[in-house]
């Protein structure tokens, strides 16, 4: 349960809030230097949102050497200047989300669903705001990732400053700012009696920069593999010549449409009482896309709460998820094969590892195919889960299972690693999906953020 603070007006006044969090003298030098990154922002404001959009700089997050490493930029989608109501309709939306839990652990769960869904709406306010992240080079600086609605930082930063506080057991706790390691995997920092703790949005992980060292330092996975042959070598040969059969008949870097994206596929997040549960959990969203689609009781029910909550608990068992590490990469084509036989359909599964090319991606979407993807390279060692549901130019869009992230966040393909990431995709019968490729035995989980980049390689 969420502890509410009392509300201070000066305090809670968003800039206020920004300027103490993300301080430039706690990380070294003024974050915004270049002009250009300005430009750029102001440029993809109006062409990601809307002409009458305009750019906000609000802070600047910063890697593990202090260096800015990307821009936060709040738009406001229909007006010039920022409103002063953020801060109330968080407020107003956490304390939703703090009855809606207790009225489902009162066993009231549609009630609390509904009561949940309606604190979500206001924490993430889509309509009215968008979020942009600019990386900082000072020369030709991009678009990293961009979201509709208020930063994910922004919305979870109460809850991870309650745990740094719980941590501390009462000792003073000052915001630092924000260490940044790729587009949705990041940390708050914060300063207890001299020494600095870090403290995820998206979990209740609290570390230490030596700790995190060690995570980011720790040895490469083992891949099963037979003498003489790397696995992602088999696959990348296979996948090379299904795209030499050319079953689209199109180039899809130059042919295609230049963004498409699956309407219908379900967002859930991940149940408070199912830890670690992002692989069943993105397993159940596909399986209720495909239910929507005339594959009915794939999704046993009306897909209330409860009904979802059941499908999630059938797949933890089907993928032998573990509580407390999540489950690994093969058991996620398992734990979906074990659902479709017993339902009695007709499902092709192909898996893919080490996946470089965006074609690949676009592919499936094209075909109309979401599809489970699995991202390995973060400081944890162990994988997040996300449900890629279409394409914008080179962002893949995806939803997550955090309930700080909206349906449908954009990342740039390039700024996410590929050495260890996986896709797996439910084939209709009839159609024809990419050679299926074993994927490897022991690297999967349940990783400490979102998707992971190959910034995090240091």
């Amino acid at each position: 349960m969420r502890v509410q603070k009392k509300k201070s007006a000066l305090f809670f006044l968003i800039f206020c809030f920004l300027a103490v969090l993300c301080a430039p003298h706690a990380h070294g030098s003024d974050p915004l230097a270049s002009p250009s990154i300005l430009d750029v922002a102001a440029f993809e404001a109006i062409e990601r949102f809307g002409n009458q959009a305009t750019a906000h700089f609000l802070s600047s997050f910063y890697d593990r050497e202090g260096n800015p490493a990307v821009h936060l930029f709040l738009v406001t989608k229909d007006q010039e200047p920022v409103p002063e109501d953020i801060e109330e309709s968080l407020e107003d939306g956490r304390r939703l989300l703090d009855e809606g839990e207790a009225l489902i652990q009162s066993g009231r769960i549609e009630e609390g669903a509904r009561v949940i869904a309606a604190g979500k709406a206001l924490l993430l306010q889509e309509a009215r705001y968008g979020t942009l992240l600019v990386s900082a080079r000072q020369e030709g600086p991009s678009l990293v990732a961009f979201h509709h609605g208020l930063p994910t930082c922004l919305i979870a930063q109460t809850e991870a400053e309650e745990r740094a506080e719980a941590f501390s057991n009462g000792r003073e706790v000052t915001p630092l700012g924000v260490l940044y390691l790729s587009p949705l995997e990041y940390y708050f920092e914060f300063e207890v009696e001299g020494e600095k703790i870090l403290a995820s949005p998206f979990n209740s992980e609290i570390l230490s920069r030596v700790d995190l060292e060690k995570y980011l330092k720790s040895s490469r996975f083992s891949v099963p593999e037979d003498p003489g042959e790397h696995l992602s070598d088999h696959i990348h040969g296979d996948l090379d010549a299904f795209h030499d059969e050319n079953h689209t008949g199109a180039d899809l870097s130059d042919k295609s449409p230049d963004s498409r994206i699956i309407p219908g596929v379900p967002d859930y997040d991940q149940r408070p009482s199912i830890a670690n549960s992002c692989g069943p959990t993105v397993g159940a969203c596909l399986l209720g896309y495909w239910d929507s689609q005339g594959y009915d009781d794939l999704l046993q029910g009306a897909g209330t709460y409860d009904d979802v909550t059941r499908l999630i608990e059938e797949l933890c068992q089907a993928m032998g998820w573990d509580p407390l590490f999540g489950v690994y990469y093969s058991q996620i084509p398992a734990g979906l094969r074990h659902i479709i036989d017993d339902r009695g359909y007709e499902f092709g599964i192909s898996n893919l590892y080490s996946i470089y090319s965006l074609d690949v991606v676009r592919q499936e979407i094209i075909q109309g195919r979401p599809f489970v993807y699995g991202s390995q390279e973060n400081p944890w060692g162990t994988a997040h889960f996300v449900v890629v549901v279409g394409y914008e130019g080179s962002f893949i869009i995806v939803h997550d299972t955090w309930w700080s992230t909206p349906a449908d966040y954009f990342v740039h393909w390039d700024a996410l690693g590929h050495s260890d990431d996986m896709m797996t995709m439910l084939i209709p019968q009839g159609q024809v999906g990419p050679p299926s490729q074993p994927l490897p035995y022991d690297i999967g989980g349940s990783g400490g953020g979102c998707f992971i980049s190959n910034a995090s390689q240091g």
